[in-house]
């Protein structure tokens, strides 16, 4: 997917919040539910992927607790920020072996900001080559 606008607090950009386009990968399953959505709503290329139920932005307090926070709950899981599953992404991502260039191209982020936040993530033996 690649994303080249952004939607912040119900404040629509035309560009993201970088001013540069990325290129995010997902999962089979993730594609296939987009896919399938996409087919069901045939929208314009102007629609919202996740509009709000009546239309428009969805509003980020409003989702947190009508839709995160029961969602957590009825997973048994104890309450986290929905921005935590970018550090958790990213941080899946190196310890999976992806690039930082990869990651970075994904989050946004600069490799500097990404060796400071997400470098504990890395099995550091892997880092050391014997010669």
């Amino acid at each position: 997917m690649i994303f080249t606008a952004s939607v912040s607090r119900g404040h629509h950009r035309d560009t993201t919040k970088t001013g540069d386009s990325r290129s995010v990968s997902t999962t089979k399953t993730v594609r296939e539910m987009l896919r399938s959505r996409h087919q069901s709503t045939n929208p314009s290329p102007d629609d919202l992927v996740f509009p709000a139920p009546k239309g428009g932005y969805m509003n980020d307090n409003r989702f947190r607790g009508k839709i995160w926070k029961p969602v957590l709950e009825s997973c048994g899981i104890d309450y986290q920020k929905p921005y935590n599953l970018r550090h958790t992404g990213a941080s899946h991502a190196a310890a999976g072996g992806a690039s930082l260039a990869e990651i970075s191209e994904q989050t946004g982020h600069s490799k500097k900001v990404l060796m400071k936040t997400y470098l504990h993530a890395i099995d550091r033996k892997c880092l050391f080559v014997d010669f």
